[in-house]
Order: structure tokens, then sequence, then C-alpha cells
């Protein structure tokens, strides 16, 4: 399972930055342990990258613990 929590993470990371998606990365990162969940938390600053405006970069962060 391991294998596919990192996958799944990375593709979520690649779609639009919406909540439901930002809900699916703390889903995956519940899942994750040790090192998977790191790299889980380094692809979450690539997906918040992704938006402009604070308030929605803050609204997304929220979703994720």
């Amino acid at each position: 399972m391991s294998k596919g929590v990192v996958e799944t993470a990375q593709e979520i990371v690649n779609q639009s930055p919406t909540i439901e998606n930002a809900r699916r990365l703390n889903r995956l990162i519940r899942a994750a342990k040790g090192e998977e969940k790191d790299f889980i938390y380094d692809l979450v600053e690539s997906f918040l990258m992704q938006v402009e405006e604070p308030g929605q970069r803050d609204a997304l962060l929220k979703e994720i613990d």
C-alpha cells in the first residue's frame, strides 16, 4: 500500500488545487507512515504553491492537518 499512497498523492497534486483534493491529501497523510508522510508533505507544498490567492491557500491548508 505504501507505494500506492505516494503515487496517489502525486496524482492529486497534479490536479486542480480544490478543497476536495486537499481533503484527499489529508486522508493520504493520515494513511502514510514515516518517510512517505514526509514526501507527501513536500507534495502538499507544491500543491499549495499553485494557488496565488492567500485566502484560497489558507482554506486549502485548513483541510490538510
